[in-house]
């Protein structure tokens, strides 16, 4: 590296482009490198931070594909279950409404006969 000169890539007529500036002292230089160098190792740590998560983020799309139709077949089976039970509540309603009604039904024989059998009593006794 010429010191004391800036160089550019080629511009588009393919003439090298330098800027003639003030010479580089061997100590700034150095410490430019060693700069570059913090910087090159950051940025290697950060790719190879962003390589582990991609890797993470592939696992969870691999646990996601394997994971969901299971899930869903469980969701149906759950839903048909629900579904059952709804109906078999239904009818359970149905047949306990039935013997509500039967009981009162019977309820008022009773009462009917009893007050019958009163009044027979009633009758008997005067």
């Amino acid at each position: 590296m010429n010191e004391g000169v800036i160089q550019f890539p080629p511009g588009p007529n393919g003439v090298s482009n330098s800027i003639p500036g003030p010479p580089v002292p061997k100590q700034s230089q150095s410490n430019i490198y060693h700069q570059l160098e913090q910087m090159m190792t950051a940025v290697k740590k950060e790719a190879s931070h962003l390589d582990s998560m991609k890797a993470k983020i592939r696992d969870l799309e691999d646990l996601k594909s394997r994971k969901l139709p299971e899930m869903k077949r469980k969701l149906e089976e759950s839903e048909n279950s629900n579904d059952q039970l709804r109906q078999k509540c239904h009818q359970s309603e149905l047949q306990i409404d039935q013997l509500r009604n039967d009981m009162q039904h019977l309820n008022d024989i009773y009462n009917e006969e009893r007050r019958k059998h009163a009044d027979s009593q009633q009758r008997v006794l005067l």
